[in-house]
């Protein structure tokens, strides 16, 4: 069993690094934030200084380090849109999520239980296959064209 867990921590250390780094790979080709942050017209001086501000002047290997250091310890950095940390946003938008997956939850065990009930106990009846076929079509729709 102690192996077992053991073989189970290494994958999951293993994908969250992968991932992590596929996360910033994508971040670091997606292009220039300073463009974004600074007005069209800024001097090249104050693009040196912005990025030197934002650590985009160091080596990928550098900030890939730097990223993973900061992410350990529960920094995800600021958003450059709203100018504040990552964590405040997501924070502050936790509870809507929270009462959205709760809700859904709910409607998922209310409806979903007894229409497993009714679909287990005539399999063959046109309401059984009915709930059946919306079952399937419900997971077979991509979770964002369901929410639109």
């Amino acid at each position: 069993m102690g192996r077992y867990i053991l073989k189970r921590l290494f994958h999951a250390v293993l994908v969250m690094s992968v991932i992590s780094f596929i996360v910033f790979f994508i971040m670091y080709k997606a292009g220039d934030p300073v463009e974004l942050l600074l007005p069209p017209d800024a001097t090249h001086q104050e693009v040196v200084q912005m990025r030197h501000y934002l650590g985009l002047d160091k080596p990928f290997t550098t900030q890939y380090a730097i990223f993973v250091k900061n992410a350990l310890k529960g920094d995800i950095g600021n958003s450059y849109i709203y100018g504040q940390p990552a964590v405040d946003i997501v924070l502050e938008r936790f509870p809507a999520t929270l009462e959205l997956a709760f809700l859904a939850m709910f409607f998922s065990i209310i409806l979903g239980i007894p229409m497993g009930v009714i679909a287990s106990v005539k399999p063959k009846s046109i309401l059984s296959r009915s709930i059946m076929f919306f079952s399937l079509a419900g997971i077979s729709i991509p979770v964002f064209w369901t929410g639109m």
